[in-house]
């Protein structure tokens, strides 16, 4: 695991009335080490029907605790990214007139074993003409320009407002391998197109009460080519869309530096295009929905001990209408991830947060969240490998073949109930040294998360938590920073995404596992400038 990168930011007063910013931000990244390793494979499993698991497991011991794999081509992936904006600031009396036009290139590229064996599956399959496995990969690119105006009015003794232009355009470039059996063969290219007015006014009721309203008024237009080179076909779409958002908030001031807000919002994220293999006309035509939102929140937040400690404590509440979230799909060609459109969905919660500098040297930080996510209507889910009548898998008619569940009051996948952390951080100058000296603990835990939206039993992570350390020099104007940490210093094992290939096994769950660096204790050095 490689990357380097380089960030610049350079400003510059033009005129009297007009200032320049630029920020320019460059960085590559290569991974070879993400590759999924056996958590759980039962006996009897064969790989394809053809690879028993004693020649795929050979030398590994699968379980939670698996970072070994073996395969006949090396995972990789490799990122590389540029990222440009420019703010201009010109000043029109008391008002102010700004410009942020940003440009972003991001490319990917990604190559995978996708039986994740080095067993020689092709010498089955081709009857010894050709020897290996299944491999795929695939070229991503994608480019985003965006320009946004805004006029911002002089803070007033009643009332101030903000007006505001959007528009943004992106454009993305993909094509998919795999082979040499179980072929895909395809290019892709995606557009999206953005417009968008908005604004927003506070009004000083009086020196304790602000209200604050907000609107935004905006169209969508997306569009797609496929083109499926291993099945001949070209399928094209398009759409558009108009939304509305807003938002309304009051806060009220006491006189102890304490404030009490409650606000209401609605949300959008527009409609796209689920491109993976299989893409048909039938896609192109029938896009994934947009996802609407309405939230609603109220909180006390403040300062404390003469400001040497804050807070913030808060309810909130959020109802989703045709949610996207994202599935993972072992079918008998490979690993399938799908845009859903899960429906009603409902996340409520608490969130707290208090910092505090106990005196000159040391300060802690803690935050925790109280949180329910809950599919409120998801009828006609995908049942889980697996699954039996029993436990919800249903024929939706007699002779169908069509099997569904009704996910509707299940948790939503990936969202742990409860999470915290806590952390402490010292630092000190040392005068008689031209440096000073500062060290830093947290500890974050979160409860257990199910990785499956289909709520598949089998791919639960247990709740973890995580103890970083780091111990360091930095000079007394803090240009320059010496770290020495420790990530994960009790290497607590936890995995982050359980996939079944159940598909892959004849129906034999066989379970297979990410187990990222952070899941084990690693020791490194940082160093930091700036200039």
């Amino acid at each position: 695991d490689e990357g380097w990168g380089v960030r610049g930011r350079f400003e510059a007063d033009l005129s009297d009335a007009l200032t320049a910013s630029v920020i320019l931000d460059y960085s590559e990244r290569e991974a070879n080490s993400f590759a999924t390793t056996f958590r759980d494979v039962p006996a009897g499993a064969a790989l394809f029907g053809v690879a028993p698991a004693a020649a795929i497991t050979s030398g590994i011991t699968p379980g939670e605790d698996n970072y070994n794999a073996r395969q006949d081509d090396q995972t990789l992936s490799e990122n590389e990214q540029f990222a440009g904006s420019l703010k201009l600031t010109y000043d029109i009396g008391d008002f102010q007139l700004v410009s942020v036009s940003s440009f972003q290139d991001w490319s990917y590229l990604f190559e995978e074993d996708v039986d994740g064996t080095d067993f020689d599956l092709l010498n089955v399959f081709t009857s010894g003409a050709l020897n290996g496995g299944i491999f795929q990969s695939g070229p991503f690119s994608a480019e985003q320009f965006t320009q946004e105006f805004r006029l911002i009015s002089p803070q007033g003794d009643h009332f101030e407002y903000l007006l505001g232009l959007w528009y943004s355009d992106a454009e993305t470039d993909r094509t998919f391998a795999r082979g040499p059996i179980f072929v895909a063969d395809w290019g892709a290219a995606t557009g999206t197109t953005n417009y968008a007015a908005f604004g927003q006014g506070t009004f000083h009721v009086s020196d304790k009460l602000d209200i604050t309203a907000g609107l935004r008024v905006g169209t969508e237009e997306i569009d797609v080519s496929f083109t499926d080179i291993a099945n001949p076909g070209q399928f094209t779409g398009d759409d558009s869309e108009s939304f509305v958002t807003g938002k309304l908030a009051a806060q009220y001031f006491f006189d102890n530096d304490i404030s009490l807000f409650a606000a209401v919002s609605t949300g959008y994220k527009g409609q796209g295009f689920d491109v993976s293999s299989g893409f048909n006309q039938a896609r192109a035509d029938n896009p994934v929905g947009s996802e609407t939102s309405i939230s609603y929140e109220a909180g006390l937040k403040g300062r404390l001990f003469d400001d040497r400690a804050q807070f913030s404590l808060v309810a909130f509440l959020t109802d989703y209408e045709d949610f996207q979230a994202q599935s993972a799909e072992v079918t008998p060609t490979g690993l399938v991830f799908n845009l859903n459109n899960v429906g009603e969905l409902r996340t409520q919660g608490i969130e707290a947060d208090f910092s505090a500098q106990l005196n000159d040297y040391i300060r802690i930080d803690t935050s925790a969240a109280l949180i329910d996510a809950s599919i409120e209507s998801f009828p006609n889910a995908t049942c889980y490998p697996g699954q039996t009548v029993a436990e919800g898998c249903v024929e939706t008619a007699p002779g169908s073949g069509t099997f569904l569940q009704d996910l509707s009051g299940a948790d939503l996948s990936n969202s742990p109930d409860f999470k915290f952390n806590i952390g402490a951080t010292f630092e000190k100058d040392l005068t008689s040294m031209p440096f000073g000296i500062f060290a830093n603990a947290n500890y974050q835990y979160q409860d257990d998360v199910n990785f499956d939206l289909f709520a598949n039993p089998r791919t639960v992570q247990d709740g973890y938590g995580i103890m970083n350390v780091n111990l360091g020099v930095r000079d007394l104007d803090d240009r320059y920073r010496v770290t020495v940490f420790v990530n994960n210093l009790f290497e607590e094992e936890y995995v982050s995404g359980i996939i079944d290939q159940s598909g892959f096994f004849g129906g034999v769950p066989v379970l297979r596992q990410f187990k990222p660096r952070q899941s084990q204790r690693y020791v490194g050095v940082r160093l930091k400038g700036s200039f």
